[in-house]
């Protein structure tokens, strides 16, 4: 999941309390904390993003995920990135 908060900061609400209803849901849940600094343009959280999907994937079986069944959520302006 990528929390909104229009890549000036991350929304609280829209990060571990919604995390935690998939996890109730019987999903598995992770949360990108992407770069929110005067220095981040949208490419960089792209790669980002990017990078978590690849590190899901890779450790597939340890956090119990199959790595052909991703999806990915985000939040208010990050909606996009998304």
């Amino acid at each position: 999941m990528c929390p909104g908060g229009g890549y000036h900061r991350l929304s609280p609400r829209e990060s571990e309390p919604v995390a935690i209803q998939m996890l109730a849901l019987g999903y598995q849940a992770f949360i990108l904390q992407y770069s929110v600094d005067a220095e981040s343009f949208y490419q960089k959280q792209l790669f980002q993003l990017a990078h978590l999907i690849r590190y899901v994937r890779q450790h597939a079986m340890e956090f119990t995920v199959d790595p052909e069944k991703i999806v990915v959520a985000g939040f208010s302006a990050v909606g996009h990135l998304t």
